[in-house]
């Protein structure tokens, strides 16, 4: 997840620069295969999957904001239209008694 927000001179609204990211191991797949005395031995890599967003946005502050809808790819790897990832986000801003 990367944050860069930005206060408006009214501390009423956000600047919001954010990527959320989601990643999965979904496999190892074999890139080559070593036979020896002592047996085989494959050199795996491992499959990764990965669901993410760049954007920006300008919300109130203390205000929950749709920021995306996405569907992730079954188990085939083609988007799964049925089902629907959902990001959220809201920024609140915090004073201290400073």
């Amino acid at each position: 997840m990367e944050i860069e927000p930005k206060l408006s001179g009214d501390h009423k609204t956000i600047d919001l620069r954010f990527v959320p990211e989601i990643v999965y191991h979904v496999g190892n797949e074999v890139w080559a295969e070593w036979k020896g005395e002592h047996g085989n031995s494959p050199i795996q890599m491992p499959t990764f999957y990965t669901v993410r967003i760049n954007t920006a946005v300008t919300l109130a502050a203390g205000h929950y904001m749709l920021n995306a809808a996405l569907s992730p790819k079954n188990k085939e790897g083609v988007p799964d239209f049925t089902r629907k990832l959902m990001i959220f986000v809201k920024a609140d801003v915090i004073t201290t008694g400073f």
